[in-house]
């Protein structure tokens, strides 16, 4: 099947399905399409498993399994001896006080600084100032001829049918208003008269000022320490506890892991498969619904309805941005999965598919 991807056209040969005379899609809205389709019986192949042998339950004796062990005996036991140990010594620092901490006082000059301060010289005062008006350019946009709207035939892959002449595609367009732009000059503030603030005037004096007397400080003279080094005992004298271990030998033995039993066996019973071929949907016209516009499905939007329909488990083939025919598949799959009208790309269906 050859995939139409055209860019909007006007009115075009009429195909073999026609609209009647005011057949036309009721509650039309301007800017939408709608899309009026020739639905093909679906049929739609089950399977069914049939049984062609019982199940069968039979009984059969299991022997016991054995086990090799091993374990570890004891054949000497722990002996503990004592050793006396000598004392331990160690040489130590100690730091002790030869002249405690002193102070004593000093004299210290008087302390001055130069300090700046502001004073005023001549006070704030206002005039008035005459300001010419000002003026500004504006741009307007006139109508000259009023918008209009028209049904246009289009062909568009909203149609999802194998052969796109099994679909009628109008499309509800406006010829946009005309306009036309003009430039004019209109005053943007009139003449008036402006009161300007004239600042005060300050000057700045410096003066030297004491900001601490003469007087007299503490110092402090630290104390002087001096290093000794002794030998004191670190470790008194003890007596250690030697341990010989005990010893052991590894002995190997064999006993039963599981006892013999008897066990049910069942042989599943056996199925073949049959298949059959029921109607799914039966053929006809369906009614006008409104359809994704041509301008609509663009390759960004196609791409977005594939991966919904990927997400889902249907079967697309590659997301490629084109609606291709198994895209076209996955979409009538999709509408009969869900009770929704198969045939077009409606609104309902992208609105199942959360890409509304």
């Amino acid at each position: 099947m050859k995939v139409w991807n055209l860019l909007l056209l006007g009115a075009f040969v009429a195909p073999s399905v026609n609209a009647a005379p005011g057949d036309m899609p009721p509650g039309a809205e301007l800017g939408k399409c709608y899309a009026k389709c020739l639905i093909a019986e679906q049929w739609d192949t089950v399977s069914e498993n049939i049984l062609v042998q019982d199940e069968k339950v039979s009984l059969r004796t299991i022997p016991a399994t054995y086990r090799t062990i091993t374990e570890r005996v004891l054949v000497a036991p722990e002996l503990k001896k004592y050793i006396p140990v000598a004392p331990k010594w160690k040489t130590v620092t100690e730091r002790i006080l030869v002249q405690e901490a002193a102070t004593k006082i000093v004299a210290e000059p008087p302390k001055c600084e130069t300090s700046s301060q502001r004073i005023m010289v001549q006070e704030e005062s206002t005039k008035l100032v005459a300001r010419a008006p000002k003026y500004k350019t504006v741009t307007e946009r006139i109508k000259v001829a009023e918008a209009t709207s028209r049904w246009v035939r289009k062909r568009n892959v909203a149609c999802l049918s194998e052969n796109p002449k099994d679909c009628i595609i109008m499309c509800l367009e406006s010829t946009p208003a005309k306009y036309k732009t003009i430039t004019r000059k209109v005053v943007a503030s009139d003449a008036q008269a402006e009161t300007v603030v004239i600042p005060a005037k300050y000057k700045t004096i410096k003066t030297r000022v004491e900001t601490r007397p003469a007087g007299t400080r503490e110092i402090a003279i630290p104390a002087k320490y001096k290093t000794i080094t002794k030998r004191v005992l670190a470790q008194p004298a003890t007596v250690q506890e030697v341990v010989t271990p005990a010893k052991y030998k590894t002995v190997t033995k064999r006993v039963v892991d599981t006892p013999a039993r008897t066990e049910r066996v069942v042989t599943p019973a056996k199925y073949k498969t049959v298949s059959r071929k029921v109607l799914v949907q039966s053929g006809g016209y369906s009614e006008w619904r409104e359809v994704a516009c041509e301008s609509e499905l663009n390759n960004k939007k196609v791409g977005t309805i594939q991966t919904a329909l990927a997400e889902r488990g249907y079967d697309i083939g590659s997301i490629d941005g084109r609606m291709g025919p198994g895209t076209m598949r996955a979409l009538k799959k999709f509408q009969r999965d869900n009770a929704l009208p198969v045939g077009n790309l409606d609104r309902e269906t992208l609105r199942s598919l959360g890409v509304e």
